[in-house]
């Protein structure tokens, strides 16, 4: 078996979460922002991936990533697609099995990684996550020897199908409740207060 390394991309913390301005003023979206980010890089940490490099984000991502355990990367990219390609084009130069994580997973679990591990047969089978809502994706594994390149956004999903049938690989999908959330909408933070009552206390609350 190959290694596998977990990729999570992060913005500054002052452009994370803008569609959230009218129910959060500036210091809760970036305290919700770095809360959800250290409990997804945790859980990623606690799976059974080898690797977690966080890429891009500002010195505050910087110093929580490395107080956390995990390895920092400048973000080279000029949008989040080409961040993206960046670091698994370096994974693959590494001999290891690319994974993205979004950062804004605010119930991902270090199981519902090592379940789309699973899927993968350990690094060997392409898979998707797909998101709740909007039809993105919200995991995805890319085994090394594949040309697939990632295509995020809105209806994403249907996208990286489309791409996967003309490359004409297997792949699987991986539909665990950890990466089916994905918060970036007032609706996404209504759900989440819905599943969690303390949800807003949990990670708004947990930083000063």
């Amino acid at each position: 078996m190959t290694g596998i390394v977990a990729v999570l991309p992060m913005k500054p913390l002052a452009l994370c979460k803008t569609r959230l301005s009218m129910i959060l003023d500036d210091k809760e979206r970036a305290t919700l922002s770095i809360e959800m980010f250290r409990r997804v890089t945790k859980s990623a940490l606690l799976s059974n991936v080898d690797y977690v490099w966080v890429v891009g984000g500002d010195q505050r991502v910087r110093s929580e990533t490395l107080a956390l355990g995990a390895d920092w990367c400048h973000d080279m990219g000029h949008d989040f697609n080409e961040s993206l390609s960046k670091a698994f084009s370096s994974a693959k130069r590494s001999k290891l099995v690319a994974m993205y994580i979004p950062a804004d997973l605010p119930f991902l679990k270090s199981g519902d990684i090592d379940e789309l591990i699973g899927l993968s047969n350990e690094g060997e089978i392409l898979v998707l996550s797909p998101a709740q809502r909007d039809g993105g994706t919200n995991g995805m594994l890319v085994p090394i020897c594949s040309e697939f390149q990632p295509a995020l956004g809105k209806n994403s999903f249907q996208r990286h199908r489309e791409q996967i049938k003309a490359l004409g690989a297997d792949f699987e999908i991986c539909e665990s409740d950890g990466f089916a959330l994905d918060l970036d909408t007032p609706e996404d933070f209504l759900i989440c207060e819905q599943i969690d009552p303390d949800f807003r206390t949990t990670y708004i609350g947990a930083v000063q």
